[in-house]
Protein backbone atom coordinates (compact mmCIF):
# COMPACT_ATOMS: atom_id res chain seq x y z
CA UNK A 1 0.00 0.00 0.00
CA UNK A 2 1.14 3.37 -0.85
CA UNK A 3 2.80 5.63 1.97
CA UNK A 4 -0.21 7.85 2.93
CA UNK A 5 0.19 10.93 5.06
CA UNK A 6 -3.49 13.29 5.59
CA UNK A 7 -2.68 17.20 6.68
CA UNK A 8 -5.77 18.73 9.06
CA UNK A 9 -5.65 22.37 8.62
CA UNK A 10 -8.12 24.97 7.74
CA UNK A 11 -8.32 28.37 5.86
CA UNK A 12 -11.22 30.97 6.77
CA UNK A 13 -11.88 34.54 7.02
CA UNK A 14 -10.84 34.55 10.54
CA UNK A 15 -8.10 31.80 10.43
CA UNK A 16 -6.38 33.42 6.95
CA UNK A 17 -4.60 31.41 4.59
CA UNK A 18 -1.13 30.72 6.03
CA UNK A 19 -1.65 27.72 7.66
CA UNK A 20 -2.71 26.02 4.29
CA UNK A 21 -0.15 27.61 2.39
CA UNK A 22 2.53 26.21 4.23
CA UNK A 23 1.05 22.88 4.38
CA UNK A 24 0.75 23.06 0.77
CA UNK A 25 4.26 23.56 0.27
CA UNK A 26 5.23 20.95 2.58
CA UNK A 27 2.69 18.22 0.74
CA UNK A 28 4.45 19.33 -2.41
CA UNK A 29 8.08 17.58 -1.19
CA UNK A 30 5.62 14.59 -0.05
CA UNK A 31 4.52 13.92 -3.60
CA UNK A 32 7.90 14.29 -4.50
CA UNK A 33 9.38 11.36 -2.57
CA UNK A 34 5.82 9.41 -3.93
CA UNK A 35 3.26 9.89 -0.55
CA UNK A 36 -0.48 10.20 -1.31
CA UNK A 37 -1.24 13.16 0.26
CA UNK A 38 -4.90 14.11 1.67
CA UNK A 39 -6.13 17.55 3.34
CA UNK A 40 -8.76 17.22 5.63
CA UNK A 41 -10.46 21.07 5.78
CA UNK A 42 -13.93 22.05 6.85
CA UNK A 43 -15.79 23.99 4.54
CA UNK A 44 -15.50 27.36 6.43
CA UNK A 45 -16.09 30.96 5.28
CA UNK A 46 -13.14 32.11 3.11
CA UNK A 47 -11.86 28.62 2.84
CA UNK A 48 -9.03 27.42 -0.07
CA UNK A 49 -10.56 23.98 -1.03
CA UNK A 50 -10.05 24.56 -4.68
CA UNK A 51 -6.60 26.35 -3.94
CA UNK A 52 -5.71 22.69 -2.86
CA UNK A 53 -7.73 20.61 -5.48
CA UNK A 54 -5.64 23.04 -8.65
CA UNK A 55 -2.39 21.87 -7.01
CA UNK A 56 -3.96 18.46 -7.62
CA UNK A 57 -4.03 17.15 -4.27
CA UNK A 58 -7.71 15.24 -2.58
CA UNK A 59 -9.69 17.16 -0.22
CA UNK A 60 -11.64 15.45 2.44
CA UNK A 61 -14.34 18.08 3.33
CA UNK A 62 -15.78 18.40 6.46
CA UNK A 63 -19.27 19.98 6.84
CA UNK A 64 -19.91 23.36 7.63
CA UNK A 65 -20.49 24.86 11.06
CA UNK A 66 -23.39 25.68 13.53
CA UNK A 67 -22.91 27.87 16.46
CA UNK A 68 -21.32 26.28 19.50
CA UNK A 69 -20.81 27.17 22.36
CA UNK A 70 -16.74 28.21 23.15
CA UNK A 71 -14.89 26.30 25.50
CA UNK A 72 -12.17 28.34 27.92
CA UNK A 73 -9.89 24.98 27.38
CA UNK A 74 -8.24 26.35 24.01
CA UNK A 75 -7.77 30.25 23.54
CA UNK A 76 -7.87 29.23 19.79
CA UNK A 77 -10.94 26.85 19.75
CA UNK A 78 -13.35 29.27 17.85
CA UNK A 79 -11.42 29.09 15.11
CA UNK A 80 -12.56 25.63 14.48
CA UNK A 81 -16.58 26.83 14.61
CA UNK A 82 -17.58 23.30 16.07
CA UNK A 83 -16.70 21.41 19.17
CA UNK A 84 -13.46 19.81 19.13
CA UNK A 85 -14.61 16.19 19.86
CA UNK A 86 -16.84 16.35 16.56
CA UNK A 87 -14.02 17.74 14.79
CA UNK A 88 -12.51 14.51 15.77
CA UNK A 89 -14.45 12.20 14.99
CA UNK A 90 -15.71 13.71 11.33
CA UNK A 91 -11.89 13.85 10.63
CA UNK A 92 -11.60 9.98 11.85
CA UNK A 93 -14.63 8.76 9.63
CA UNK A 94 -12.99 10.70 6.79
CA UNK A 95 -9.96 8.82 7.07
CA UNK A 96 -10.99 5.77 7.76
CA UNK A 97 -13.23 6.00 4.72
CA UNK A 98 -10.53 7.25 2.22
CA UNK A 99 -7.01 6.00 3.39
CA UNK A 100 -7.79 3.61 6.24
CA UNK A 101 -5.10 4.23 8.99
CA UNK A 102 -2.77 6.35 7.45
CA UNK A 103 1.13 6.53 8.12
CA UNK A 104 1.18 9.94 9.09
CA UNK A 105 -1.00 12.64 9.87
CA UNK A 106 -0.25 16.71 10.42
CA UNK A 107 -1.81 18.78 12.49
CA UNK A 108 -1.78 22.60 11.68
CA UNK A 109 -4.48 24.24 13.54
CA UNK A 110 -4.36 26.29 16.38
CA UNK A 111 -7.65 25.08 17.39
CA UNK A 112 -6.38 21.56 18.10
CA UNK A 113 -4.63 19.98 20.63
CA UNK A 114 -3.23 16.81 22.95
CA UNK A 115 -7.39 16.00 23.40
CA UNK A 116 -8.16 16.00 19.45
CA UNK A 117 -4.71 14.17 18.86
CA UNK A 118 -5.19 11.53 21.43
CA UNK A 119 -8.54 11.01 19.85
CA UNK A 120 -6.89 9.99 16.52
CA UNK A 121 -4.45 8.41 17.30
CA UNK A 122 -6.28 4.67 16.48
CA UNK A 123 -6.07 5.92 12.81
CA UNK A 124 -2.58 6.94 12.28
CA UNK A 125 1.04 5.33 13.03
CA UNK A 126 2.84 8.80 13.56
CA UNK A 127 1.53 12.54 14.08
CA UNK A 128 3.61 15.56 13.14
CA UNK A 129 2.14 19.42 15.08
CA UNK A 130 3.14 22.35 13.24
CA UNK A 131 2.56 25.15 15.78
CA UNK A 132 3.81 28.27 17.03
CA UNK A 133 2.51 29.63 19.87
CA UNK A 134 3.64 26.85 22.53
CA UNK A 135 0.60 27.55 24.44
CA UNK A 136 -0.95 23.84 24.42
CA UNK A 137 0.04 20.60 25.25
CA UNK A 138 0.02 18.26 22.44
CA UNK A 139 0.40 14.58 21.88
CA UNK A 140 2.88 13.84 18.74
CA UNK A 141 6.03 12.00 17.22
CA UNK A 142 7.49 15.22 16.06
CA UNK A 143 7.01 19.30 16.32
CA UNK A 144 7.66 21.52 14.46
CA UNK A 145 7.83 25.55 15.25
CA UNK A 146 9.56 27.57 12.73
CA UNK A 147 9.61 30.87 14.98
CA UNK A 148 12.99 32.73 15.59
CA UNK A 149 12.62 32.44 18.60
CA UNK A 150 16.09 31.90 20.86
CA UNK A 151 14.08 30.03 23.77
CA UNK A 152 12.98 27.97 20.87
CA UNK A 153 13.38 24.59 22.87
CA UNK A 154 12.35 25.63 26.25
CA UNK A 155 9.31 26.70 24.91
CA UNK A 156 8.14 23.57 24.39
CA UNK A 157 9.78 21.62 27.61
CA UNK A 158 6.14 20.89 28.88
CA UNK A 159 4.02 20.96 26.41
CA UNK A 160 5.51 17.50 24.40
CA UNK A 161 6.74 13.84 25.79
CA UNK A 162 9.75 14.06 26.74
CA UNK A 163 10.88 11.65 23.21
CA UNK A 164 8.79 13.91 20.90
CA UNK A 165 11.48 14.95 18.53
CA UNK A 166 11.54 19.06 17.74
CA UNK A 167 12.42 20.60 14.61
CA UNK A 168 12.86 23.76 15.13
CA UNK A 169 13.73 26.79 14.08
CA UNK A 170 13.46 29.05 10.32
CA UNK A 171 15.42 26.35 8.69
CA UNK A 172 12.21 24.37 9.00
CA UNK A 173 10.01 27.11 7.62
CA UNK A 174 8.04 25.60 4.96
CA UNK A 175 8.43 27.25 1.72
CA UNK A 176 7.53 26.30 -1.49
CA UNK A 177 10.72 24.80 -3.29
CA UNK A 178 10.70 28.03 -5.96
CA UNK A 179 12.16 30.01 -3.27
CA UNK A 180 15.48 27.67 -2.59
CA UNK A 181 15.91 27.64 -6.40
CA UNK A 182 15.33 31.37 -6.82
CA UNK A 183 17.91 32.29 -3.90
CA UNK A 184 20.69 30.63 -5.69
CA UNK A 185 20.86 33.09 -8.40
CA UNK A 186 20.31 36.20 -5.78
CA UNK A 187 22.51 38.25 -3.42
CA UNK A 188 21.29 40.67 -0.42
CA UNK A 189 19.20 43.84 -2.41
CA UNK A 190 22.12 46.78 -2.89
CA UNK A 191 20.08 49.24 -1.00
CA UNK A 192 18.64 51.25 -3.20
CA UNK A 193 14.63 51.70 -3.39
CA UNK A 194 13.19 51.64 -7.16
CA UNK A 195 10.63 49.55 -6.08
CA UNK A 196 8.01 48.60 -3.41
CA UNK A 197 5.63 44.74 -3.03
CA UNK A 198 2.81 45.58 -0.67
CA UNK A 199 1.10 42.28 0.70
CA UNK A 200 -0.54 41.40 3.89
CA UNK A 201 -1.94 37.75 3.41
CA UNK A 202 -4.65 36.49 2.04
CA UNK A 203 -7.38 37.89 3.64
CA UNK A 204 -6.11 41.05 5.08
CA UNK A 205 -9.49 41.59 7.23
CA UNK A 206 -8.39 45.36 9.13
CA UNK A 207 -7.50 46.12 5.11
CA UNK A 208 -3.75 47.46 6.24
CA UNK A 209 -2.92 47.42 1.97
CA UNK A 210 -5.43 50.39 2.02
CA UNK A 211 -3.44 51.80 4.76
CA UNK A 212 -0.20 51.49 2.91
CA UNK A 213 -1.26 52.54 -0.25
CA UNK A 214 -2.35 56.26 1.57
CA UNK A 215 1.03 56.04 2.94
CA UNK A 216 2.61 55.68 -0.30
CA UNK A 217 0.63 58.76 -1.50
CA UNK A 218 1.98 60.97 1.29
CA UNK A 219 5.56 60.17 -0.12
CA UNK A 220 4.74 62.00 -3.58
CA UNK A 221 7.67 59.65 -5.40
CA UNK A 222 5.78 58.90 -8.82
CA UNK A 223 9.10 57.26 -9.88
CA UNK A 224 8.44 54.34 -7.30
CA UNK A 225 6.81 51.28 -8.27
CA UNK A 226 4.48 49.47 -6.47
CA UNK A 227 2.95 46.58 -6.36
CA UNK A 228 -0.17 45.05 -4.41
CA UNK A 229 -1.24 41.77 -4.19
CA UNK A 230 -4.46 40.53 -2.73
CA UNK A 231 -5.63 36.96 -1.97
CA UNK A 232 -8.63 36.37 -3.70
CA UNK A 233 -10.90 35.94 -0.51
CA UNK A 234 -10.30 39.62 1.04
CA UNK A 235 -13.08 41.32 1.44
CA UNK A 236 -11.68 44.41 0.03
CA UNK A 237 -10.45 42.97 -3.00
CA UNK A 238 -12.56 45.59 -5.07
CA UNK A 239 -12.46 48.93 -3.08
CA UNK A 240 -8.47 48.07 -3.66
CA UNK A 241 -8.50 47.71 -7.15
CA UNK A 242 -10.13 50.87 -7.30
CA UNK A 243 -7.40 52.86 -5.51
CA UNK A 244 -4.74 50.66 -7.38
CA UNK A 245 -6.17 52.28 -10.20
CA UNK A 246 -6.08 55.72 -9.54
CA UNK A 247 -2.15 55.60 -9.55
CA UNK A 248 -0.21 55.09 -12.93
CA UNK A 249 3.12 53.70 -10.54
CA UNK A 250 0.93 50.90 -8.97
CA UNK A 251 -0.10 47.69 -10.47
CA UNK A 252 -2.85 45.61 -8.41
CA UNK A 253 -2.66 41.81 -8.83
CA UNK A 254 -5.22 39.04 -7.44
CA UNK A 255 -4.28 36.47 -7.41
CA UNK A 256 -0.75 35.74 -8.29
CA UNK A 257 1.26 32.84 -9.31
CA UNK A 258 4.58 35.13 -9.64
CA UNK A 259 4.98 35.98 -5.78
CA UNK A 260 8.74 34.95 -6.32
CA UNK A 261 9.57 37.03 -9.31
CA UNK A 262 7.69 40.13 -7.36
CA UNK A 263 9.66 39.64 -4.26
CA UNK A 264 12.78 39.19 -6.45
CA UNK A 265 12.06 42.71 -8.05
CA UNK A 266 10.90 44.17 -5.04
CA UNK A 267 13.71 46.45 -2.96
CA UNK A 268 11.21 46.88 -0.02
CA UNK A 269 8.05 44.67 0.70
CA UNK A 270 5.76 46.32 3.17
CA UNK A 271 3.39 43.67 5.06
CA UNK A 272 2.50 41.37 7.75
CA UNK A 273 3.71 38.65 9.51
CA UNK A 274 3.62 35.12 9.56
CA UNK A 275 4.69 32.57 6.59
CA UNK A 276 5.58 35.52 4.18
CA UNK A 277 8.26 36.53 6.64
CA UNK A 278 10.32 33.21 5.56
CA UNK A 279 9.65 33.78 2.21
CA UNK A 280 11.18 37.37 2.41
CA UNK A 281 14.19 36.42 4.33
CA UNK A 282 15.14 33.54 1.74
CA UNK A 283 15.38 36.02 -0.74
CA UNK A 284 16.75 38.70 1.36
CA UNK A 285 14.00 41.16 0.77
CA UNK A 286 13.79 43.71 3.36
CA UNK A 287 10.51 44.48 5.10
CA UNK A 288 8.49 46.72 7.16
CA UNK A 289 5.97 45.17 9.21
CA UNK A 290 2.56 45.49 10.74
CA UNK A 291 2.03 42.95 13.34
CA UNK A 292 -1.95 41.86 12.42
CA UNK A 293 -2.68 39.28 15.31
CA UNK A 294 -1.09 38.48 18.78
CA UNK A 295 0.18 34.99 17.43
CA UNK A 296 2.97 37.36 15.20
CA UNK A 297 3.97 39.03 17.89
CA UNK A 298 7.01 36.59 18.72
CA UNK A 299 7.83 36.59 15.23
CA UNK A 300 7.57 40.61 14.75
CA UNK A 301 9.78 41.09 17.95
CA UNK A 302 12.07 38.69 17.03
CA UNK A 303 12.94 39.63 13.60
CA UNK A 304 13.32 43.22 14.18
CA UNK A 305 15.66 42.82 17.08
CA UNK A 306 18.21 40.65 14.63
CA UNK A 307 18.09 43.64 11.90
CA UNK A 308 15.85 41.50 9.03
CA UNK A 309 12.46 43.91 9.44
CA UNK A 310 11.22 46.85 10.60
CA UNK A 311 8.40 46.40 12.89
CA UNK A 312 6.17 48.95 13.50
CA UNK A 313 4.22 47.71 16.25
CA UNK A 314 0.11 46.40 16.42
CA UNK A 315 -2.41 47.60 13.35
CA UNK A 316 -4.52 49.46 15.76
CA UNK A 317 -1.41 51.68 16.84
CA UNK A 318 0.22 52.31 13.24
CA UNK A 319 -0.87 55.22 10.83
CA UNK A 320 -0.32 56.26 7.31
CA UNK A 321 1.68 58.51 8.39
CA UNK A 322 4.03 56.12 10.57
CA UNK A 323 4.71 53.69 7.23
CA UNK A 324 5.49 56.70 5.13
CA UNK A 325 8.12 57.98 7.58
CA UNK A 326 9.56 54.86 7.75
CA UNK A 327 9.53 54.12 3.79
CA UNK A 328 10.93 57.78 3.74
CA UNK A 329 13.65 56.65 6.24
CA UNK A 330 14.97 54.05 3.55
CA UNK A 331 14.73 55.92 0.42
CA UNK A 332 17.45 58.40 1.95
CA UNK A 333 19.60 55.55 3.57
CA UNK A 334 20.26 52.88 1.27
CA UNK A 335 22.76 51.67 3.39
CA UNK A 336 19.94 50.93 6.06
CA UNK A 337 17.94 48.80 3.24
CA UNK A 338 21.11 47.20 2.36
CA UNK A 339 22.09 46.16 5.88
CA UNK A 340 18.54 45.12 6.61
CA UNK A 341 18.69 42.57 3.53
CA UNK A 342 21.83 41.16 4.61
CA UNK A 343 20.49 40.11 7.96
CA UNK A 344 17.63 38.69 6.39
CA UNK A 345 19.48 36.60 4.27
CA UNK A 346 21.20 34.99 6.79
CA UNK A 347 17.39 33.84 8.77
CA UNK A 348 16.47 30.95 6.30
CA UNK A 349 18.05 29.03 2.95
CA UNK A 350 14.62 28.13 2.05
CA UNK A 351 14.91 24.48 2.39
CA UNK A 352 12.77 23.80 5.53
CA UNK A 353 9.83 22.02 3.32
CA UNK A 354 12.54 19.61 2.06
CA UNK A 355 14.25 18.62 5.60
CA UNK A 356 10.59 18.31 6.99
CA UNK A 357 9.69 15.93 4.18
CA UNK A 358 12.21 13.25 4.92
CA UNK A 359 11.40 12.75 8.61
CA UNK A 360 8.21 12.04 7.37
CA UNK A 361 8.87 9.61 4.05
CA UNK A 362 8.63 6.00 3.32
CA UNK A 363 12.08 5.24 4.33
CA UNK A 364 12.84 2.77 7.55
CA UNK A 365 16.49 1.72 8.86
CA UNK A 366 17.24 -1.41 10.24
CA UNK A 367 20.71 -3.06 11.44
CA UNK A 368 22.80 -4.72 8.67
CA UNK A 369 23.76 -8.17 9.07
CA UNK A 370 25.87 -10.14 7.22
CA UNK A 371 23.10 -10.89 4.95
CA UNK A 372 23.41 -7.76 3.44
CA UNK A 373 26.80 -8.39 2.80
CA UNK A 374 26.32 -8.41 -1.35
CA UNK A 375 23.97 -5.53 -1.35
CA UNK A 376 26.77 -3.08 0.27
CA UNK A 377 29.59 -5.14 -1.72
CA UNK A 378 27.40 -4.04 -5.02
CA UNK A 379 26.51 -0.61 -3.78
CA UNK A 380 30.42 0.09 -3.01
CA UNK A 381 31.50 -1.15 -6.24
CA UNK A 382 28.95 0.81 -8.46
CA UNK A 383 31.65 3.03 -10.56
CA UNK A 384 29.83 6.35 -9.19
CA UNK A 385 30.54 5.09 -5.87
CA UNK A 386 34.52 4.16 -6.56
CA UNK A 387 34.48 7.67 -8.43
CA UNK A 388 33.77 9.88 -5.82
CA UNK A 389 35.89 7.44 -2.69
CA UNK A 390 39.38 8.23 -2.02
CA UNK A 391 40.37 4.55 -3.37
CA UNK A 392 38.94 4.14 -6.82
CA UNK A 393 39.94 0.68 -7.20
CA UNK A 394 37.04 -1.94 -7.47
CA UNK A 395 36.84 -3.65 -3.72
CA UNK A 396 37.58 -7.44 -3.76
CA UNK A 397 34.83 -9.69 -2.53
CA UNK A 398 37.02 -11.48 0.00
CA UNK A 399 38.58 -8.01 1.52
CA UNK A 400 34.82 -6.63 1.60
CA UNK A 401 33.62 -9.94 3.69
CA UNK A 402 36.21 -9.73 5.77
CA UNK A 403 35.81 -6.03 6.42
CA UNK A 404 32.14 -6.32 6.58
CA UNK A 405 32.17 -9.13 9.52
CA UNK A 406 35.05 -7.12 11.69
CA UNK A 407 32.69 -3.98 11.31
CA UNK A 408 29.75 -5.53 12.42
CA UNK A 409 31.20 -6.90 15.49
CA UNK A 410 32.89 -3.62 16.36
CA UNK A 411 31.15 -1.40 19.40
CA UNK A 412 32.50 1.25 17.37
CA UNK A 413 30.81 0.95 14.08
CA UNK A 414 26.61 1.27 13.85
CA UNK A 415 25.65 0.28 9.55
CA UNK A 416 21.90 0.75 8.93
CA UNK A 417 20.33 -0.29 5.88
CA UNK A 418 17.23 1.80 4.51
CA UNK A 419 14.69 0.18 3.13
CA UNK A 420 10.91 0.97 1.80
CA UNK A 421 7.98 -1.64 1.63
CA UNK A 422 9.13 -2.53 -1.96
CA UNK A 423 13.49 -2.41 -1.82
CA UNK A 424 16.60 -1.95 0.22
CA UNK A 425 17.74 1.60 -0.97
CA UNK A 426 21.23 2.15 0.60
CA UNK A 427 23.28 2.41 3.58
CA UNK A 428 24.99 4.62 6.13
CA UNK A 429 27.63 3.63 8.18
CA UNK A 430 29.16 5.20 11.52
CA UNK A 431 32.60 5.39 12.33
CA UNK A 432 33.12 6.55 15.81
CA UNK A 433 36.26 7.35 17.71
CA UNK A 434 36.12 8.66 21.22
CA UNK A 435 33.26 11.84 21.27
CA UNK A 436 33.35 12.46 17.32
CA UNK A 437 32.46 10.01 14.78
CA UNK A 438 32.42 9.94 10.73
CA UNK A 439 29.86 9.56 8.06
CA UNK A 440 29.51 7.04 5.16
CA UNK A 441 26.74 6.73 2.76
CA UNK A 442 25.22 5.31 -0.30
CA UNK A 443 22.20 5.23 -2.29
CA UNK A 444 21.49 2.09 -4.86
CA UNK A 445 21.92 3.24 -7.95
CA UNK A 446 17.99 2.40 -9.42
CA UNK A 447 16.89 4.62 -5.69
CA UNK A 448 18.44 7.30 -6.73
CA UNK A 449 16.79 10.43 -7.49
CA UNK A 450 13.39 10.60 -5.07
CA UNK A 451 15.18 12.18 -2.07
CA UNK A 452 16.49 9.15 -0.35
CA UNK A 453 20.14 10.48 0.38
CA UNK A 454 18.88 13.08 2.18
CA UNK A 455 16.33 11.27 4.23
CA UNK A 456 18.87 8.61 4.73
CA UNK A 457 21.07 10.96 6.81
CA UNK A 458 18.63 12.42 8.37
CA UNK A 459 17.05 9.59 10.14
CA UNK A 460 20.83 7.55 10.24
CA UNK A 461 21.52 11.15 12.47
CA UNK A 462 18.73 10.59 14.95
CA UNK A 463 19.01 7.19 15.08
CA UNK A 464 23.05 7.31 15.73
CA UNK A 465 22.40 9.75 18.44
CA UNK A 466 19.88 8.12 20.33
CA UNK A 467 22.18 5.16 20.64
CA UNK A 468 25.35 6.96 21.25
CA UNK A 469 27.27 10.13 23.03
CA UNK A 470 29.22 11.24 20.45
CA UNK A 471 29.16 14.98 20.30
CA UNK A 472 30.55 15.77 16.39
CA UNK A 473 29.53 13.82 13.30
CA UNK A 474 32.09 14.74 10.35
CA UNK A 475 32.02 14.15 6.68
CA UNK A 476 34.86 14.49 3.90
CA UNK A 477 33.37 14.95 0.40
CA UNK A 478 35.54 15.38 -2.82
CA UNK A 479 35.57 18.41 -4.45
CA UNK A 480 33.36 17.20 -7.40
CA UNK A 481 30.70 15.17 -5.65
CA UNK A 482 28.04 17.93 -5.64
CA UNK A 483 25.32 15.52 -5.02
CA UNK A 484 26.56 14.65 -1.29
CA UNK A 485 27.73 17.85 -0.64
CA UNK A 486 24.17 19.23 -1.19
CA UNK A 487 22.34 16.42 1.27
CA UNK A 488 25.26 17.45 4.09
CA UNK A 489 24.40 20.94 3.11
CA UNK A 490 20.54 20.30 3.97
CA UNK A 491 21.06 18.40 6.53
CA UNK A 492 22.54 21.04 8.80
CA UNK A 493 26.57 20.11 8.00
CA UNK A 494 29.00 22.98 8.23
CA UNK A 495 32.09 23.68 5.81
CA UNK A 496 35.03 23.49 8.48
CA UNK A 497 38.94 23.57 7.11
CA UNK A 498 39.37 19.77 5.23
CA UNK A 499 42.54 17.68 6.01
CA UNK A 500 42.72 16.94 2.14
CA UNK A 501 43.34 19.09 -0.51
CA UNK A 502 40.74 17.02 -3.44
CA UNK A 503 37.96 17.46 -0.81
CA UNK A 504 35.84 19.28 1.77
CA UNK A 505 35.14 18.32 5.58
CA UNK A 506 31.31 18.77 7.04
CA UNK A 507 30.59 18.82 10.64
CA UNK A 508 27.58 18.61 12.67
CA UNK A 509 27.72 19.21 16.17
CA UNK A 510 24.86 17.08 18.41
CA UNK A 511 23.29 20.17 19.69
CA UNK A 512 22.83 21.41 16.26
CA UNK A 513 20.38 18.42 15.34
CA UNK A 514 16.91 18.03 16.21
Amino acid sequence: MKHSIVIRTDASLQIGGGHLMRCLSLAEELRRKGSAVYFVCRNLQGNLTQRIEQAGFSVLTLPAPTAFPISSANSHEAWLEVPWETDAQETSQAIQSAVGKTDWLIVDHYALDERWEKALRPITKNILVIDDLADRPHDCDLLLDQTFTPDATERYKDLIAPDAKLLLGPKFALLRREFAECRKTLSPKNGNLNRILVFFGTVDKSNQTAKTLDALRLLNLPNLQIDVVVGTTNPHRDIIQTQCATSSNVQFHCPTKNMVELMTRADLAIGAAGTTSWERCCLGLPAVVIQLAENQKVICEELDRAGAILCLGQKENVTAENVAEAVRDFSNHPEKLRAMSEQAWKITDGLGAQRTSQWLGPLRLRRANLDDAKSLWDWANDPSVRKNAFHTEPIPWASHLGWLTKKLQSPDCLIWIGHTDEASVGQIRFDVNGSEATIDISIDAKQRGHGFGLELLIKGLAQFFDIKSANKIGALVKHENTASQAIFTAAGFRSVPSPRADAWKFELNRNEFP
